[in-house]
């Protein structure tokens, strides 16, 4: 989601509660599931990630949500600001209801 469709509540309480981790989390909000993925606190500008697909899967002890996120590192020869970032991406589910378990599937752009 754009920056600017990110619901208030998440932006203020989620997103600082885990900046820092390296996760996939569930939100509902007014009804809907959002998703959210954080990388962790980064030494400079440049790390960027996105969600390539999620997939919702039912078991014996319940649902997991598979969320696959794309990690890109910025490139060796690029120069960067020399700041301390936390990326982080939200998406809108189709979801209703919070699944059991959420796994983060780390892919790394080489």
């Amino acid at each position: 989601l754009p920056n600017d469709k990110i619901p208030r509540t998440i932006e203020e309480d989620v997103i600082p509660e885990y900046r820092d981790l390296e996760r996939a989390l569930g939100c509902l909000v007014d009804g809907k599931v959002y998703v959210v993925v954080t990388r962790g606190e980064k030494p400079t500008a440049g790390y960027d990630l996105s969600i390539e697909k999620m997939k919702l899967e039912k078991s014996k002890d319940g649902t997991n949500l598979a969320v696959t996120a794309l990690f890109t590192e910025p490139a060796a020869d690029t120069a960067v600001s020399q700041i301390i970032t936390y990326p982080y991406v939200v998406a809108e589910t189709e979801m209703e209801t919070l699944p059991d378990t959420i796994e983060l599937i780390a892919r790394y752009n080489d």
